[in-house]
């Protein structure tokens, strides 16, 4: 069998403003690990993945912060942010043969947002609250 359970970018990537997600996507990542280290005599893999900034109606109130998507994708090293279907691709893999000798792993499917530094979203919100009337 295979579990594949989907964390974040903040898993690894602190973000002001946001401390209570990235700690549970922390821990999401090392539950991965330890539930792998367990379930593995079973013959049972467990991954996530950690996607980046991906455009769902889910991260629409903050796509809706001017300034937002931009600063994400001017900090994603390929210059774009992700699809569902790029999300969709990492966990069938992660479910299929092919990735049979795969466990205990958080793959990071943010198209390498990882390397560069997270977007200012609370200079962005505090910006935009600052102009409100």
């Amino acid at each position: 069998g295979s579990l594949v359970q989907i964390s974040s970018l903040n898993g690894r990537q602190a973000a002001a403003g946001m401390s209570a997600y990235c700690a549970a996507k922390a821990g999401l990542s090392m539950l991965t690990q330890g539930a792998a280290l367990e379930m593995g005599p079973r013959g049972i893999r467990v991954n996530a993945v950690a996607p980046g900034f991906v455009r769902t109606p889910l991260t629409e109130p903050a796509a809706a912060v001017p300034g937002v998507v931009d600063d994400y994708i001017d900090n994603t090293a390929l210059g774009r942010a992700g699809t569902p279907e790029d999300i969709a691709n990492a966990v069938a893999y992660l479910c299929d043969s092919r990735s049979s000798w795969l466990t205990g792993e958080v793959l990071d499917i943010n198209g390498g947002a990882h390397l560069l530094r997270y977007p200012d979203l609370l200079g962005h919100v505090t910006r935009l609250m600052d102009q409100a009337p």
